[in-house]
């Protein structure tokens, strides 16, 4: 199913998801009070449980967002923090420290970190902003690693599987909330699939497994690094308040949908108690032994196909569409998640060879479809007349279709250009760091600045990690 298809079709079925929970929304930024921050710190303090995220721009790629959402086990309502890193205050600022020990309480020993994909690959991004460490001693749970084995789990005690001779589709019907509601899509079959295969659902599609509520994936490419809070004078006044709610809209349900999951399924455990092995006492302890019964069955070197082997589930491979990519042009640096999906497309899977070679026209509704192999298509090749081998199909391709394909070559190999890079703070213009890096006698492919920070592409990680010793940290810099 194509992105489109899918965005309207849970639109048109699906209530959107509202927040169930009140929480109240904090700008950090260099705008935010010393006051206001240390009430936030003293909040932090005395929570356990958080969830984290983060954002960056489609523009530059800049890592711009960290959402923490702060959640309260001891009161109705949560805080919901925006950390906007592009307008933090002054490095030697007190507001500064302070942001950095709100930082180190989030991080520090019995709190639980949950996120949907790997933790570690979210801040690593943010590490030279110098907010945090990257020694991190809390409990991180990755909630996405967890889900398909977790909803195994989930159908065989919650989904009734319809009578095939009563339902011309095979639909499903889910106990999920109080009323049954039916889903278009068999759960249990593309849970079996993911299963086998080792594959990831996305935070949309578990929310309607399992809430059967729609979270919009529409902005998820965006620029995000203009200035949310419209309190901050130096913000990008070229984008409208109506633009900036959407986006903080988008930033707080992503969070807030993940915790409302992970409340359900926590609580799905306690309506079981029967099913339970070890009772265990907190929320957090929970998802620890989840975490510590499907570690052993979770693929470690699967890992790399993931997210493309689950693209190739719910996307049409083939779909040109660019809804998500209309905001600005991609610069030269690392696509985000979704970009990387376009310009590698996932690979089919236990497909008839003949229908991935697409060497032959779709058969219409009312025919039997014949799957040719490849060694008859060979042989008839080799018999038809040249005269007939010559005459030239009818390009499939619109030109816009074939516009977008060369984008997404393109954007490849750019990114490829930095698949091994320094980053470095700087102040001064391109040439000069291009002439300090020949001082330094510095292989490079690409040098790239992004307002503050300059990446350098090089060749391998051998290198990366020799220049990476050799320039100082503050190299590009001048008083």
């Amino acid at each position: 199913m194509k992105n489109q298809e899918k965005e309207k079709l849970y639109e048109q079925i699906l209530p959107p998801y509202v927040p169930q929970k009140p929480f109240t929304l904090h700008f950090i930024n260099s705008h935010t009070s010393e006051k206001e921050l240390i009430n936030l710190c003293n909040v932090v303090k005395t929570e356990t449980h958080f969830v984290l995220d983060t954002e960056s721009d489609i523009h530059d790629y800049v890592p711009a967002i960290i959402q923490l959402l702060v959640m309260s086990t001891s009161s109705t309502s949560s805080f919901m923090l925006l950390i906007e890193t592009c307008f933090l205050p002054a490095l030697s600022s007190q507001c500064f420290d302070i942001i950095k020990d709100l930082f180190r309480h989030v991080f520090r020993d019995g709190t639980y970190l949950f996120s949907w994909g790997s933790l570690k690959s979210e801040l690593q991004k943010f590490e030279h902003y110098q907010l945090f460490s990257s020694f991190i001693l809390s409990n991180s749970i990755d909630v996405q690693a967890l889900f398909t084995k977790w909803f195994n789990s989930f159908l065989m005690d919650n989904i009734n599987i319809v009578d095939s001779t009563n339902s011309a589709d095979d639909s499903l019907i889910i106990n999920a909330t109080e009323s049954m509601f039916e889903l278009i899509l068999p759960a249990s079959e593309i849970n079996h699939t993911k299963m086998s295969k080792n594959e990831l659902w996305s935070l949309q599609d578990s929310l309607v497994y399992t809430l059967r509520k729609y979270l919009s994936k529409r902005d998820t490419c965006r620029s995000w690094a203009i200035g949310l809070d419209i309190r901050l004078s130096s913000r990008n006044k070229n984008y409208s308040y109506n633009y900036r709610q959407r986006l903080i809209k988008y930033a707080s349900h992503d969070c807030l949908s993940l915790m409302e999951l992970i409340w359900f399924m926590y609580e799905q455990y306690l309506n079981h108690p029967s099913h339970n092995e070890n009772y265990v006492q907190t929320l957090g302890e929970y998802f620890l032994s989840l975490k510590q019964k499907f570690t052993s069955l979770i693929s470690s070197s699967s890992g790399k196909n993931q997210q493309q082997s689950y693209d190739s589930l719910f996307y049409d491979s083939n779909d040109d569409s660019d809804d998500m990519l209309t905001v600005h042009e991609l610069d030269e640096r690392q696509p985000s998640s979704l970009n990387r999906s376009l310009i590698q497309q996932p690979t089919s899977f236990d497909l008839p060879t003949a229908q991935q070679l697409k060497l032959v026209d779709e058969p219409s509704d009312s025919q039997p479809q014949v799957i040719i192999s490849p060694v008859v298509i060979v042989n008839q090749h080799l018999d038809t007349p040249p005269t007939q081998r010559k005459i030239k199909r009818k390009p499939r391709r619109s030109v816009e279709a074939q516009k977008r394909r060369n984008q997404k070559t393109s954007l490849r190999h750019r990114c490829n250009r930095y698949k091994f890079e320094i980053q470095r703070s700087t102040n001064i213009d391109v040439t000069t760091v291009k002439k300090i890096l020949d001082e330094y006698n510095i292989t490079y492919k690409n040098v790239n600045p992004v307002h503050s920070v300059i990446f350098i592409g090089v060749k391998s990680q051998q290198q990366q990690q020799l220049y990476d010793q050799l320039l100082p940290v503050d190299i590009f810099l001048r008083t």
